[in-house]
């Protein structure tokens, strides 16, 4: 066991020296506070390697059942150049050291039993410590048929990852995590992060029920140019 776990380790620590070597040079802005006031966030696939973090300074825990991947996703992390690192096994042993301790960025992995992974996302975000319950919440899985996608969503998840999780996968989120200004929604029946990726108001027909809903485009004036008129626009005519 402890052979294997020094093989998968080597190969992690072999996949991070490029990004390893990155995250040195990356110490001019520190991951933003979750408590600063959120504005609207940017779709995922914006998030690039090259954003500027400084993550020296974060507390990250881990929750993880497998020592194996506990061992490997704490591995990663610290390659990211996170010196703070909190590693639980048991959603009683998380559940206490959140308390004792607050933390910048939780990743929670496989945890069997109750409460579960989910379990322990929704005990953060409901009745964890106060300054905790709007920290970015990031959720690791093998299981991401799109219904415990859904149920990590409305459990208060900030993003999900699918298992394995390549270095630069993990890097990325965490970059898209420090630039995220969703704001925090807490209602009897949801706690965690605005669900909404863009603000294209509410479906066609309906009434918004938020204050900063964008106001419905009105019905046509005017009868729509026909196509041969888009035609004569489009194409190039001579000069006489």
């Amino acid at each position: 066991m402890i052979s294997d776990l020094s093989r998968v380790s080597d190969a992690a620590s072999q996949k991070l020296a490029g990004l390893s070597q990155a995250t040195e040079n990356l110490q001019d802005r520190l991951f933003p506070n979750p408590a600063i006031p959120r504005r609207p966030g940017s779709v995922m696939a914006d998030a690039v390697l090259d954003v500027r973090l400084h993550l020296g300074s974060l507390r990250v825990v881990v929750v993880e059942a497998n020592p194996l991947e506990l061992e490997v996703a704490c591995e990663t992390l610290l390659g990211f150049g996170i010196r703070r690192l909190g590693r639980f096994r048991t959603a009683s042993e998380a559940q206490e050291g959140l308390q004792r301790d607050c933390a910048d960025l939780v990743v929670v992995g496989s945890v069997p039993g109750s409460p579960d992974e989910y379990g322990v996302i929704q005990w953060l975000r409901r009745d964890g410590p106060e300054a905790m319950r709007a920290v970015p919440l990031l959720l690791q899985t093998g299981h991401t048929q799109q219904a415990n996608v859904i149920r990590a969503r409305d459990c208060g998840a900030s993003v999900v990852l699918a298992k394995p999780v390549q270095p630069s996968a993990l890097f990325e989120r965490v970059a898209w995590l420090a630039r995220d200004r969703r704001a925090f929604i807490a209602v009897p029946s949801y706690a965690g992060p605005d669900r909404r990726f863009q603000k294209l108001g509410p479906p066609p027909g309906t009434i918004g029920r938020r204050a900063d809903d964008p106001p419905q485009a009105g019905g046509a004036k005017e009868a729509n140019v026909s196509q041969e008129e888009i035609d004569a626009l489009m194409n190039p005519a001579a000069v006489r």
